[in-house]
């Protein structure tokens, strides 16, 4: 491992900061998107298009950027796509002016961190001992929610602070960050089975591979749910509040989220912990019902008292992240290590898509319900996850029928 010197407990917290460096502009759209939506005179199906275009941009590029892992040192390609990342913030703020451009940089967004997350999962597990790749995989996947948080907070921070776009300028300094921790502390060149030939999209040999397949389709069940708590868990606090009279806590809705996506971060790791005595299907089975369950009455609490709401949202947003790191440890646990930065890629992308269309579904749904003003509407919404979700479990118990980590 380079020198020899980091230990995998140094490599694995230098990265966890690093990946939360990357995305510090993710959820900055969706942070203020009340803000944009009066300023821009968009609908909630252009609001949802902006918010998840980003993982548009993701998924056209991860196939290549993860494949080519396969080949490639990964360093190489993280490296790279944080400098993207650093330009692509500072055209947000500079340069988005409505819902065509806002769209075209949340695009660029989304390419950059394309060569980031997954590229660096797999230069962990191809670096880490066997001992502590299901470890990496569970934090490196904690940083995702991690990084989630930070962003919702120092965008509403800086936002207030300095305005919108001085904020989005700024956030480019969590990538200049990732770029230094992984220039520092991630090995160079570190060896997959097969370095040798030529990089292919030949994606059949992935899919032949039922049991890792399973594990695709759930990642893209826990991305699209996670996506859509990202894009409107602002908005429905904006809703929330604005019926509620005396607040229990007064907390802005961009504070709420920066908080209630930390909460899941712990059992992330305590889930990954629990593979060997409970089984990995399981656990993820029961973290899947739990968050379609708990989503639906996140909605009906709105009929509630706003402490209801406040209190529910943190249960669901700790079932909601819970599974995601033991989803990430299936795919490196059931793909041909041959293939496995190409069995990543399509991972990826089976997540990605389901964060690309999840958002604009559900505000598809807000708005033929009655709008974000309705509380009917929030229900309906919320009961169509519930739908969508229920495809996770079903995927798991069909094609991976041997529940062992």
């Amino acid at each position: 491992m380079g020198s020899g010197i980091k230990s995998p407990g140094v490599i694995i917290g230098a990265m966890f900061v690093a990946n939360v460096g990357g995305m510090t502009a993710m959820v900055s759209f969706p942070t203020l998107v009340s803000m944009f939506q009066s300023a821009w005179e968009l609908n909630n199906a252009q609001a949802g298009w902006v918010s998840g275009v980003y993982f548009a941009g993701y998924m056209i590029t991860v196939p290549v950027l993860t494949g080519l892992t396969d080949r490639l040192d990964p360093k190489k390609i993280i490296i790279a796509s944080m400098i993207g990342g650093i330009i692509s913030a500072a055209a947000f703020a500079h340069l988005a002016t409505g819902f065509w451009s806002a769209t075209l940089w949340r695009f660029v967004q989304g390419v950059s961190f394309a060569g980031i997350y997954m590229p660096l999962m797999k230069a962990l597990s191809d670096t880490l001992p066997e001992s502590s790749r299901s470890r990496g995989a569970a934090f490196i996947s904690a940083s995702y929610a991690t990084g989630v948080s930070f962003s919702y907070f120092s965008t509403g921070q800086l936002e207030g602070i300095f305005g919108w776009q001085t904020a989005f300028l700024m956030l480019g300094l969590g990538p200049l960050l990732g770029v230094g921790l992984t220039i520092l502390f991630l090995p160079s060149n570190p060896m997959s089975p097969q370095r040798e030939g030529t990089f292919s999209l030949d994606y059949r040999a992935v899919f032949s591979n039922k049991r890792a397949l399973a594990y695709m389709i759930a990642y893209g069940v826990h991305n699209g749910e996670a996506s859509i708590m990202r894009a409107w868990v602002v908005a429905y606090f904006v809703f929330a509040q604005a019926g509620a009279g005396a607040l229990i806590v007064n907390w802005s809705p961009a504070t709420i989220a920066t908080v209630v996506t930390m909460v899941g971060v712990p059992l992330i790791v305590v889930m990954s912990e629990l593979v060997p005595k409970v089984g990995r299907r399981r656990l993820i089975c029961l973290s899947m019902t739990a968050s379609g369950t708990l989503g639906i009455v996140l909605a009906l609490s709105l009929w509630g008292p706003y402490w209801l709401t406040f209190a529910v949202v943190f249960i669901y947003a700790a079932a909601l992240s819970a599974d995601s790191g033991i989803i990430n440890g299936g795919i490196i646990s059931r793909s041909d290590p041959a293939i496995r930065g190409q069995s990543m890629a399509m991972h990826a992308v089976f997540g990605s898509g389901a964060a690309f269309l999840l958002p604009v579904l559900f505000g598809f749904v807000l708005d033929i319900a009655g709008g974000e003003q309705s509380r009917a509407a929030w229900t309906w919404a919320f009961g169509a996850t519930a739908v969508f979700i229920a495809i996770g479990p079903i995927a798991l118990i069909t094609l991976d029928r041997e529940d062992k980590g």
